[in-house]
């Protein structure tokens, strides 16, 4: 009867560490996903803010080389400037500056 009683209470206690284990693995695999989607959801702002930098640095670039474009268009001694992209040179000038020589030559014709 003593045995009896005894293999009942280890076979309960079995079941208890059974239970206890499946419980575990579910709190296992359930942490396992929580950080998989953490990391995939950092992974994916860490991108679309990098790209909106690389966004914001290109445009910046842009307002800067349009800048000193106008800037070296607008001096006042109307000469043309070089533009450079990859291996080509590009003359430019003001079309004022164009527009006052023009009338200058025909104030000088009259």
């Amino acid at each position: 009867m003593m045995l009896k009683k005894y293999l009942i209470s280890v076979g309960k206690l079995f079941k208890k560490i059974k239970t206890r284990n499946k419980k575990m693995e579910k709190q296992k695999i359930l942490i396992i996903v929580l950080i998989i989607i953490v990391i995939g959801l950092s992974s994916y702002f860490a991108v679309d803010l990098f790209g909106k930098y690389k966004n914001d640095v290109m445009l910046q670039g842009y307002s800067l080389a349009i800048g000193e474009l106008m800037t070296s268009a607008e001096n006042e001694n109307c000469e043309p400037f070089s533009v450079y992209y990859d291996n080509k040179t590009i003359n430019l000038i003001n079309v004022s500056c164009l527009q006052q020589t023009g009338t200058e030559e025909v104030e000088a014709e009259e």
